[in-house]
């Protein structure tokens, strides 16, 4: 039988390749799915269909004979079973050198043999290769070329981020292509450069600097390019999650942002950064200097002023609270809370204790009820996630509780699905939390009923509006 289908597939290569006409694509996916090392080797049947592949990739109408470029998933599979020295049986060094850092002619050969090294990387063979022909540097600088193909782009990506830690001395010869680029002016290359710093930030247990560090000359460099820099601040953005030491440049993009220096869509980004330092321990005292969250920089917000909206809706409320006492005195209670552009301020507050004991006093039951029913199962979703906000639920919103979650008859098909996660989360609590014990069975009976009671596909939805005029 295994037999039967390589000769099928051999059969329709073959045909294909006379023909010029179209491989069968699924007998093709199929092979390459059940294809295994003894399959290959039986009949002859790893040089006949190197072979064939061969012929097929180097062909003129190649894309018309593979227009989805299925075939190199094939040889790459097949290539997978070999280790770097049997490759070379059928790829010699000089052809893997050539098309290494000559696409202009075959892309697919470039990638082909991106991925023979990819895969093999870790074989003393292969990093002999690579040492001895510099390739690492070398594919370097494609990367930087502006003309270098994307899947190109794509295949040396993926061979960096194949290097195991204790083979990152591969790149040595490499950082001075990296200082050169991050010191030019070209925003594409630079962005690409930012792409590469996030593949090696992982493997690195350090990294000079001077690698990753912005100041406000190289910043303000690209004042004028949004885009690059929603890039760059989306690259901070990422690199909070590691251990590399970036204060420097958040203070200066703080600083920058501060001083009115971008525009309103890269300051709604920044926001983003400061919400991300925010939940990141480390930063927090970058934010404390520049007094983020003082009340005398929240001014704007009595203004519904988006950037500030952004930041209270985002950010860890705990800091903001530790940071800030008097947040909810001079700020939040001055707020209508229950307007839309405020609302995503009251949901994320009700996450922090502290401030949730000065909130809830203004959750009172008759005002819940007059909320329309979406923004009401958004305000029950974030109170069913919290044990303080549970207690309150179950001990002061019995009448919602009952009426809206576990007697309700849902068939809006969005607030069925919040309805369903907050007796989840509801469901989902310690038997010791004030007030579950009371509601627990009925709980439990409304999410079975919900999960597997109903068919809810058979449903037809409608839309339920509520006036929401407080």
């Amino acid at each position: 039988m295994s037999s039967d289908i390589t000769d099928l597939v051999l059969n329709n290569l073959n045909k294909s390749y006379e023909t010029k006409d179209p491989i069968d694509e699924k007998l093709i996916d199929n092979y390459t799915l059940i294809l295994t090392k003894e399959l290959i080797y039986e009949n002859d049947n790893l040089n006949k269909l190197i072979t064939i592949l061969n012929h097929i990739l180097n062909d003129n109408k190649y894309f018309e004979i593979d227009p989805n470029v299925i075939l190199l998933h094939l040889l790459n599979k097949i290539l997978s079973f070999l280790n770097f020295k049997q490759i070379l049986e059928f790829y010699s060094e000089e052809f893997i050198t050539k098309h290494l850092f000559s696409f202009n002619n075959s892309t697919i050969d470039t990638i082909l043999c991106i991925g023979i090294l990819t895969s093999n990387l870790h074989q003393f063979e292969t990093q002999q290769y690579i040492l001895k022909n510099d390739v690492i540097k070398k594919l370097i600088e494609e990367y930087f070329n502006e003309d270098t193909p994307i899947e190109v782009l794509n295949s040396i990506e993926k061979l960096i981020e194949n290097l195991y830690t204790n083979e990152l001395n591969l790149l040595d010869n490499s950082f001075d292509i990296f200082e050169k680029v991050k010191n030019s002016d070209n925003s594409i290359l630079v962005s690409r450069y930012l792409d590469l710093l996030l593949i090696l930030s992982t493997k690195f247990d350090s990294l000079n600097s001077n690698l990753y560090q912005f100041n406000t000359d190289e910043i303000l460099k690209f004042k004028h390019d949004t885009l690059f820099l929603v890039i760059l601040i989306q690259f901070y953005i990422k690199l909070c999650d590691t251990t590399l030491t970036i204060d420097k440049t958040l203070f200066n993009i703080i600083t920058l942002y501060r001083k009115k220096e971008f525009d309103e869509i890269i300051n709604l980004e920044i926001i983003n950064l400061i919400s991300k330092m925010s939940y990141t321990s480390r930063l927090t005292s970058i934010l404390e200097h520049f007094q983020i969250f003082k009340t005398h920089n929240l001014i704007k917000i009595f203004d519904k002023d988006e950037e500030e909206i952004k930041l209270l809706s985002q950010s860890n409320p705990n800091l903001i609270y530790n940071l800030n006492n008097d947040i909810f005195s001079d700020v939040l209670v001055n707020l209508p809370l229950f307007d839309d552009k405020f609302f995503p301020i009251l949901l994320n507050f009700i996450k922090s204790p502290d401030v949730w004991n000065l909130i809830k006093p203004k959750l009172n039951e008759d005002k819940l009820q007059k909320l329309s029913k979406y923004k009401l199962f958004l305000l029950l979703l974030t109170l069913s996630q919290y044990e303080w906000s549970k207690i309150y639920f179950f001990e002061n919103l019995s009448k919602i509780l009952s009426e809206e979650i576990i007697n309700s008859d849902i068939r809006n098909n969005e607030i069925w699905n919040l309805k369903l996660e907050i007796l989840e989360n509801l469901n989902n609590t310690e038997d010791n939390v004030s007030g579950y014990a009371k509601w627990n069975t009925q709980l439990k009976q409304a999410y079975d009923k919900m999960r597997f009671g109903e068919n809810f596909k058979n449903i037809q939805p409608k839309v339920e509006v509520i006036d929401e005029a407080m």
